[in-house]
């Protein structure tokens, strides 16, 4: 399982919408984690925790300063079978 990101839009100056595919042939996919940094290196931090049948996040935390201040975005697949 190897999320995806397909999508970041800033939605200025409430939001940012983050969306993804994840392929998952062996129906394995668990939750998502949605992580964010202000870096591109990080760190990043767990902003959302999702259910398997969701392919996007709307983040309301960020302050976008006029769109002037970037964010990367991170999602990582869990599966449901314990390592």
């Amino acid at each position: 399982m190897n999320p995806e990101i397909t999508k970041v839009l800033p939605v200025y100056p409430s939001h940012i919408q983050v969306q993804w595919n994840i392929e998952d042939k062996a129906s394995a996919l668990g939750t998502i984690e949605v992580l964010r940094s202000q870096s591109e290196s990080g760190p990043f931090n767990v902003v959302a925790s999702l259910a398997s049948t969701e392919y996007s996040y709307t983040d309301q935390e960020p302050n976008l300063l006029g769109l002037t201040r970037s964010y990367w975005y991170i999602i990582k697949a869990n599966s449901v079978y314990s390592d």
